[in-house]
């Protein structure tokens, strides 16, 4: 029972950290868009670095969260089995 609620806190703290990964990539490109003051060459490529990462990380944490779901239901399936 234990071993299940913290699968599911951390699924739940993998998709959290994606959405936050996102929004932030979100405000970097928009950080690129934005015309206010004139940006190098090099703050340029910082920036998408940046926001390549984030998206990147977001991707990763997105996948590790699906897996805890998985095996979350892998578990849940497995206690069925073992009731009936």
């Amino acid at each position: 029972m234990d071993d299940r609620k913290k699968l599911k806190e951390k699924a739940t703290d993998y998709q959290n950290f994606s959405h936050i990964l996102l929004a932030a990539s979100t405000f970097f490109y928009l950080g690129l868009l934005i015309k206010g003051n004139e940006q190098t060459n090099t703050h340029l490529a910082i920036i998408m670095i940046a926001t390549l990462i984030f998206i990147s990380l977001a991707f990763l944490f997105r996948t590790v969260s699906v897996n805890c779901r998985k095996k979350l239901i892998e578990m849940e399936d497995d206690i069925n089995e073992l009731n009936h």
